[in-house]
């Protein structure tokens, strides 16, 4: 409501009620002029109320929520259900436009409103956590699956040599459909050869020009049991081996080992 239109109506109610009330109404005003013209989160947090009221306000900026107007086309936002209206605030067009998430709907100039100051939010959130390097952000809407098709993507690269995804359970089927879409290739050598190292009291490590990599003490070992190793080794396809020599000490990996 604008509250100039109040003054108009003072013969409805005692000039000295009305003020009072008003000046609580400004108090709102200011909350929601602060937010949009800083852009970042206030010092102290908003009433439900309070966010329920900007969201309904934001929403009636979009078309669809136009009371005499009405638009024809494929591309026009309609919600029958009077449900599915309250669950989504009235919005119904979406972000972005021709393929880009941070160009404006012309049709949605709430949701753009909306989306925009999200994206400030969440950027005044990660600079406040220490994170002062970065600079852009975006909120993206999507599912588990394509967010981390994105983000092995976007990792590849930067590692163009990198084939293969650590991979420590089978039962999430969206995180492995990412791997193979990514044209990678999802392993869990290493997870099974970690287990076999701790029951061996044996340490596994990453080595550079290994992926995968077991270090063993071999000099308690007897030589039967040290040929024992060896087969063991080959048949769970450890790639390579590191030999320290007796007296000497050597760091491979951030590991320090002595002959």
């Amino acid at each position: 409501m604008n509250l100039n239109n109040l003054k108009l109506h003072h013969k409805l109610v005692p000039d000295n009620y009305l003020k009072l009330a008003l000046e609580a109404q400004r108090c709102k005003e200011i909350q929601i002029k602060e937010l949009l013209e800083k852009r970042k989160l206030p010092d102290v947090g908003w009433t439900e109320e309070l966010i329920e009221y900007v969201i309904q306000q934001l929403a009636a900026l979009d078309n669809n929520n136009f009371e005499h107007k009405i638009g024809l086309g494929e591309r026009e936002a309609r919600m029958a259900s009077k449900l599915v209206i309250n669950r989504n605030y009235g919005f119904g067009h979406g972000i972005g436009r021709s393929g880009d998430l941070l160009e404006a709907q012309p049709k949605a100039v709430g949701s753009t409103i909306v989306a925009q100051l999200s994206n400030a939010l969440v950027l005044d959130v990660m600079r406040l956590q220490g994170i002062k390097s970065v600079k852009s952000r975006f909120i993206a809407p999507m599912a588990t699956g394509m967010t981390l098709t994105l983000c092995l993507l976007s990792l590849r690269k930067r590692r163009s040599s990198a084939t293969y995804v650590l991979w420590s359970r089978i039962d999430q089927k969206s995180c492995f459909k990412t791997i193979t879409t990514t044209a990678l290739t999802p392993t869990k050598k290493y997870y099974q050869l970690e287990k076999f190292a701790k029951k061996h009291h044996c340490r596994v490590i990453r080595a550079k020009a290994n992926p995968i990599s077991l270090a063993f003490e071999l000099k308690t070992l007897s030589t039967d049991v040290a040929t024992e190793l060896g087969s063991m080794l080959f048949t769970r396809g450890v790639s390579g081996t590191r030999i320290v020599t007796k007296g000497c000490n050597k760091c491979i990996d951030g590991f320090e080992f002595a002959g």
